[in-house]
């Protein structure tokens, strides 16, 4: 059962798309992985967000803000394989206790 969260809730679920996992140059595991919403849009407020990890590989969710003049889906990846999160709004996983923006 899902607890009280405040303003919309979001359902996401996170879930490896199959195939073999890979070992990337700096370490980490890495595979293709698949998340789903219930919605795409949400009004301006505050939001929750109910994940659920539906593998049993360990995933994470990381919230960041996108900036106005940026197109979803086009934020940088360094070098190493990985995203920026400074900045990040909230973010959890198996290995992370949750983080609400504060």
């Amino acid at each position: 059962m899902a607890p009280n969260l405040p303003g919309p809730v979001v359902g996401v679920s996170l879930t490896n798309m199959g195939g073999p996992m890979m070992r990337r140059p700096n370490g980490m595991m890495g595979g293709a992985m698949r998340m789903t919403a219930d919605r795409s849009t949400v009004a301006h407020g505050t939001v929750s967000f109910l994940v659920t990890n539906a593998d049993t590989i360990s995933h994470e969710l990381v919230i960041l803000p996108l900036p106005e003049n940026q197109i979803p889906g086009t934020r940088q990846i360094g070098g190493d394989a990985k995203i920026d999160e400074a900045g990040s709004l909230g973010e959890a996983s198996n290995t992370c206790p949750v983080r609400q923006a504060g």
